[in-house]
């Protein structure tokens, strides 16, 4: 698990350094077809125009039925950037490591494994603070999962932010 924290710092900071609008930020999820409860990690980074790259690792605790942890990359395209609110579809790959897989039987349960997601989510822009909500399938275990959180835009607070008219400045 260091090993992978290390690597989501490593990937964040040698992209975040040359953008103006990236964030950090933090999720819980619900995950439909466990009921398992997770929380996460995640960066925000700008690439090109509307699209945008999110690494990210999640954890699901031990009192769930299924522990295990993802870290991956998520990329979404913003397409209603709209009065501060922005809805995004987004395509993610992890890679999952299944913690308790021997408690299960079958050829599905195994501790590696590596899964697709694709969704849809929503943001709201509230200077360097924006609130999210993500629903999403998976579909490597065929299952639904939502993420809800906050990203904190460090441009945006110590910055001029995009969100504030120019002549206000």
């Amino acid at each position: 698990m260091k090993f992978i924290v290390f690597l989501f710092v490593f990937l964040f900071a040698g992209f975040a350094y040359s953008q103006d609008h990236w964030a950090l930020g933090a999720n819980v999820n619900y995950d439909f077809q466990t009921n398992g409860i997770g929380a996460g990690l995640r960066a925000y980074i700008p690439v090109k125009g509307q699209l945008a790259i999110s690494p990210q690792v999640s954890y699901f605790f031990p009192f769930n039925a299924i522990t295990e942890y993802y870290a991956g990359m998520a990329v979404q395209y913003d397409l209603l950037p709209k009065r501060n609110w922005t809805i995004y579809p987004l395509v993610a790959a992890y890679y999952n490591r299944w913690i308790n897989y021997s408690d299960y039987i079958g050829s599905v349960a195994k501790p590696n494994n590596f899964s697709e997601e694709a969704g849809l989510g929503m943001m709201k822009g509230y200077g360097c603070i924006r609130p999210f909500a993500e629903a999403r399938y998976d579909f490597k275990w065929a299952e639904f999962n939502v993420q809800a959180g906050l990203l904190f835009f460090f441009g945006d607070c110590f910055g001029r932010s995009v969100d504030v008219c120019p002549a206000y400045f």
